[in-house]
């Protein structure tokens, strides 16, 4: 792994469901971890295999646990006036 590719600062998170004002659940979500990154575009192929399959979106491509590659859908945060 080149050290120098990971270059986008991303935050990892976790859905968590609470009550809402009338007790109906509401899904909030939690900080994991921030960390740097290197971000590139899914293949077709990719997209393909992992749909439906919660399984395979982490990867741990040499069993080190040194590099996870994960399959993940990017969302903004709330835009600032």
């Amino acid at each position: 792994m080149n050290p120098g590719a990971l270059n986008k600062r991303i935050t990892i998170q976790s859905p968590l469901e609470v009550p809402g004002d009338y007790g109906e659940p509401t899904t909030q979500w939690t900080d994991v971890i921030s960390t740097f990154a290197s971000i590139r575009a899914a293949t077709s192929k990719e997209v393909y295999a992992a749909q439906g399959y919660t399984s395979q979106a982490v990867t741990d491509p040499d069993e080190r646990r040194a590099q996870l590659n994960l399959l993940c859908i990017e969302i903004n945060g709330p835009e600032t006036a």
